[in-house]
């Protein structure tokens, strides 16, 4: 079955054309370099608009204008779900065949502009569930790319990721609201947004070779599993003699449904566990405690990207960093924020001066908490 033609551009011809893309539109917008978030006057400017929102995805930054990679923004939670990442305030804008969100993350005292390809990069979530063609559900959770938009609604899809073992027969899109994608993490069960019971039994689909999927039994194939020496986890909802419903739940949170004969389906073997569509990033970081500055004063922060030197965002007062090397005018520096992973070769940079910054006084641990006094 054809795959979608987005799926075979290859990521470094897809960066040129986004860089290309990225450059035309920052001469056609020149305001939005600095200066993004100024309410309605970005409203005009952008197709979606999101404030302040927690940063949800493992995506690649881009540096803004090069769409060259420059960090990676991770979605930390630690102990408990506690929060740990970066908030972020942005929107979707169109840069010639591309979709780019462009924003401000703001976390552990490091302000930075990126762009992020919204057509690449599964960076949004849908919040209300909604159908993806006749074999596809987005429920509440699942990771979406942007295909098309206009002003307060876009068209989105799968993944490539989501169509890796499942490829439907016709293209998986869905048209939604803005209002209908979030960038905030969906602690969700994507069976149960999809409509389905949530405890239907488990199974495996075999796939000996490949397996056709078809909108009821014996009806119009609506996608087909690719052949694959591993079965594939799957929830039988139904069975109708030769035909049993399925429905298959990625990694991405995306819900494929239909009919499948029965004798591809048969039950777990024994010893054999899963865990559907669950997701997410567990991490942090500990950096040591010797050799980190901060200054008194907000400083300016660049990155050194594709042998460019890019004015990035900002470092607030008093935030950590750690001075490594000097050409005279920067001095390379090591960030404290856990959230935020440079890319190889690129490396984050304040003006020389801050090296003369005074140390860094880690804060005194929280006071333990008192138990109420009992009478």
């Amino acid at each position: 079955m054809p795959r979608d033609a987005r799926a075979s551009t290859s990521r470094p011809v897809r960066r040129l054309a986004l860089g290309l893309a990225a450059l035309a539109f920052s001469a056609c917008f020149p305001s939005t370099k600095q200066g993004w978030f100024t309410g309605a006057n970005l409203r005009s400017e952008g197709l979606c608009f999101w404030k302040n929102v927690q940063w949800r995805n493992n995506g690649v930054l881009l540096a803004p204008e090069l769409a060259v990679p420059m960090a990676h923004g991770l979605n930390l939670r630690g102990p408990g779900g506690a929060w740990h990442g970066a908030m972020v305030t942005g929107s979707l804008k169109k840069a010639g065949p591309f979709f780019l969100f462009q924003g401000t993350w703001r976390g552990d005292g490091v302000v930075l502009d990126a762009d992020v390809d919204a057509s690449g990069e599964p960076i949004f979530a849908a919040y209300a569930t909604v159908a993806a063609g006749r074999a596809g559900i987005l429920p509440r959770g699942a990771d979406v790319v942007v295909v098309e938009g206009q002003a307060g609604k876009v068209q989105v899809m799968p993944p490539d990721n989501a169509m890796k073992d499942f490829m439907p027969s016709e293209r998986p899109v869905a048209e939604v609201a803005c209002e209908a994608l979030t960038l905030y993490p969906q602690d969700s069960n994507p069976l149960e947004w999809a409509g389905f019971d949530k405890n239907a039994p488990v199974a495996e689909l075999v796939r000996a070779a490949e397996v056709a999927m078809r909108e009821a039994p014996g009806g119009a194939v609506v996608g087909g599993f690719h052949h694959g020496a591993t079965p594939l986890p799957v929830r039988r909802l139904s069975t109708q003699g030769e035909w049993t419903r399925i429905a298959y739940v990625t990694d991405e949170k995306v819900v494929w449904h239909g009919w499948v004969p029965s004798a591809s389906v048969r039950e777990p073997q024994p010893g054999t566990s899963y865990i559907f569509g669950m997701g997410g990033f567990r991490g942090g970081m500990g950096p040591d405690e010797t050799g980190w500055k901060a200054c008194a004063v907000e400083q300016k922060l660049y990155a050194r990207v594709a042998d460019k030197v890019v004015h990035v965002g900002r470092l607030l007062a008093a935030t950590p960093f750690r001075p490594e090397t000097t050409d005279g005018r920067y001095v390379s520096v090591l960030l404290r924020a856990g959230w935020l992973v440079p890319e190889k070769g690129v490396v984050f940079l304040l003006e020389a001066g801050a090296s003369s910054c005074g140390p860094w006084i880690p804060p005194p641990p929280p006071l333990p908490k008192t138990p109420p006094a009992t009478l």
